[in-house]
C-alpha cells in the first residue's frame, strides 16, 4: 500500500476519533451522555471502516478480477467521510461553544448559519 493511502486512512481515523470526542464532550456538557449512542456513534464508525475496506478491496481486487468497476475509489470514499466527520466536528463544536457560530472561523462551513436560517423559515410558514 502506498505512503499516501496511509496517510489518508489516517487522516480518516484522526478525524473519526476527534469526532467522537467532540461528540462525547458535547454530551457530558449537557447532561446527556449515553452509553446507547455512544454504541451507535461506534457503530458509525465501524460502517467506515466497512466502507473503506470495500474500497480497498474494490480497487486493488479489479486489478486480478474484472468487478465492473476500473476507477479508484478508495480516495472518493475517503474524502466522502472526512467531509462527513468534518461537518460532525464543526457542529459539536458550536453545541459545546455557542459563540463559535457567531465567529468569521466557521464562515467557510457555512453550518450554524444555514441551520438557523432553515428554522426561521420553517416558523415564519
Amino acid at each position: 500500500m502506498p505512503t499516501h493511502e496511509l496517510i489518508i486512512i489516517g487522516m480518516v481515523f484522526l478525524l473519526a476519533l476527534i469526532d467522537y470526542i467532540t461528540g462525547v464532550v458535547n454530551a457530558i456538557m449537557h447532561g446527556e451522555l449515553s452509553s446507547e449512542k455512544m454504541r451507535q456513534g461506534l457503530g458509525h464508525k465501524f460502517a467506515y471502516v466497512a466502507v473503506i475496506c470495500v474500497a480497498l478491496i474494490v480497487e486493488y481486487g479489479s486489478n486480478y478480477i474484472n468487478l465492473g468497476i476500473e476507477l479508484p475509489v478508495f480516495t472518493p470514499v475517503c474524502v466522502g467521510i472526512c467531509l462527513i466527520e468534518i461537518t460532525s466536528i464543526m457542529e459539536n463544536c458550536i453545541k459545546i461553544n455557542p459563540e463559535l457560530s457567531e465567529s468569521n472561523i466557521l464562515n467557510i462551513f457555512n453550518i450554524d448559519r444555514k441551520e438557523n436560517n432553515d428554522k426561521d423559515n420553517n416558523s415564519r410558514a
